[in-house]
């Protein structure tokens, strides 16, 4: 339900100094249905049971926006597929002057979970671009954080907000009977691009 999504308050240690807002909550079925630059279908999951998106931004400077997205798949399996097509998105993302800078495994969080860090440069601004995965069951969390000219989200940080809301949809009939939100976070190696696994993606590549 839409209660078990993130609060503005447990978004206030991604910026001590700038509370949040809830701009809109759906069920992503109206306009394009794309709420970050890398994502390129509306749903991860096709054929999955439902979908909340809930988009946060925080007043103030530097200017800054979260969205999160819950998907709900039919059981495990499904949602192991959704989860990885949501990571692909980012992995193989296309979008010009996009670099991947890092990335982190979360243990202790879900069945799995993850961190990827992205700069996109442009002519005005350099935005920095926090992604976290996480998947417990038949649930596959999203949560893209955005910030433009000012410094990026401290990953521990939000890896603890992604725990939090995992643990808010644990009470959920969708998530698995040892739901796990204690995250641990370890630098990884990048997701394998799905289309040139061993290769170089776009996405690797620096801004010219």
């Amino acid at each position: 339900t839409q209660s078990m999504l993130l609060n503005e308050q447990q978004l206030a240690p991604l910026s001590r100094a700038q509370p949040w807002a809830v701009n809109a909550t759906s069920d992503n079925t109206g306009g394009t249905g794309l709420n970050s630059i890398c994502q390129t279908d509306r749903f991860a999951d096709k054929s999955g049971l439902g979908t909340l998106v809930r988009k946060f931004s925080a007043q103030g400077v530097p200017a800054r926006t979260l969205v999160e997205t819950v998907e709900i798949s039919q059981d495990a399996t499904k949602a192991k597929k959704s989860y990885l097509t949501t990571r692909n998105w980012f992995a193989d993302c296309q979008a010009p002057r996009l670099r991947l800078l890092n990335t982190w495994k979360l243990s202790g969080l879900g069945d799995e979970a993850e961190l990827m860090g992205f700069e996109l440069t442009a002519d005005s601004a350099i935005r920095r671009m926090t992604v976290g995965l996480a998947r417990d069951n038949a649930l596959t969390i999203s949560m893209v954080a955005e910030t433009e000219n000012g410094n990026d989200v401290d990953p521990q940080v939000a890896g603890n907000v992604l725990a939090q809301a995992l643990k808010r949809l644990c009470q959920s009939s969708a998530a698995g009977d040892h739901c796990k939100a204690t995250p641990t976070l370890e630098a990884s190696n990048p997701p394998p691009a799905s289309d040139a696994k061993g290769f170089l993606a776009v996405v690797d590549l620096p801004a010219v």
